[in-house]
């Protein structure tokens, strides 16, 4: 069997993005969660994409048009979830209040790329409210592997909670801070011309 293209999981942050990491891996095709915050920089992109790789990664939805330019097989799974909802949950979880504004900026500028990016004719959307539905789940399988899922397989994984340990990933892209994070902080938070 010829090997699969690779395929990125991206969208907006706290949408079960590490739920879907755990959720697609298998053996034969792990998807890695948020590998780009220990890359250096799109060279790090290109040979994770040349190595038929895959992530859930929501930073990568600022360089899906990268990604594609690079490997246009490459799949996307674009999931959406509104982005007063995603501050409410990163603020759950710790969030510094006083810095509120600067994160809704950021998830609504990862919200519209989502957007743009749903219409690229290798990505399935999926609206975040319909992760619970075995259905939706069996699609994104199906999406990321190109066959149905095992039978019995989808079930038990809908009861669970897989959440990603923020503070550890905050801490990698800190110290890594002048690599992949520095240009996705570039991205979310562009310098305003004539400033």
């Amino acid at each position: 069997m010829a090997a699969l293209p690779p395929c990125l999981v991206i969208g907006t942050p706290r949408s079960r993005t590490a739920w879907l990491s755990a959720f697609l891996s298998t053996h034969e095709r792990p998807f890695v969660h948020e590998p780009s915050v220990h890359w250096k920089g799109l060279g790090d992109l290109y040979r994770f994409l040349d190595g038929a790789g895959c992530a859930s990664d929501s930073g990568l939805t600022l360089f899906w048009k990268e990604a594609v330019a690079h490997r246009p097989d490459t799949r996307l799974i674009v999931v959406r979830r509104d982005p007063n909802s995603v501050v409410a949950s990163f603020l759950r979880i710790g969030f510094p209040a006083q810095q509120k504004m600067d994160l809704y900026q950021g998830v609504y500028r990862i919200w519209r790329e989502a957007v743009v990016a749903s219409a690229h004719h290798y990505a399935m959307t999926v609206p975040f409210n319909n992760m619970r539905r075995a259905s939706i789940c069996g699609a994104i399988y199906r999406q990321a592997h190109w066959t149905k899922a095992p039978r019995g397989y989808v079930g038990p994984w809908l009861s669970q909670n897989i959440q990603a340990d923020m503070a550890t990933q905050f801490a990698a892209a800190a110290a890594n801070a002048t690599g992949f994070p520095a240009l996705l902080q570039t991205r979310l938070h562009p310098v305003m011309e004539g400033a």
